[in-house]
């Protein structure tokens, strides 16, 4: 048995599917277009963590408002992220980021003591 010219293990589904029947340039299309989907959303990520980072240097506090939503723009990507990749992980990630109960600092806001 000869080997085939195209490794379709790791195109995705849809561009798996149409390359088999053939259409390599759509196959193409669906793999250039998710790699830029995926390139657009971690340079948006990034820019949410340098933001971050900066207001934390900036103001010597990690806990302002501003600080918490920028936090839960960055879980909301990083899970959407994930998921991309995998169900069941995606999952995971999203317990982690919202499912934390009443201590999670996604769901209590800035309201902190430190003991």
């Amino acid at each position: 048995m000869s080997q085939p010219l195209i490794d379709f293990d790791h195109m995705g589904l849809v561009a798996e599917k149409l390359a088999r029947e053939g259409k390599i340039a759509e196959a193409a299309i669906v793999v250039l277009l998710s790699a830029t989907l995926f390139s657009l959303i971690i340079t948006i990520l990034m820019h949410f963590i340098v933001r971050i980072f900066q207001r934390i240097c900036d103001d010597y506090s990690p806990f302002l408002p501003k600080n918490i939503k920028d936090l839960k723009a960055v879980s909301l990507l990083a899970t959407l992220l994930i998921l991309q990749r995998s169900i069941g992980l995606g999952v995971i990630a999203a317990f982690i980021f919202w499912g934390g109960g009443s201590r999670s600092f996604m769901n209590t806001g800035v309201n902190y003591k430190i003991r």
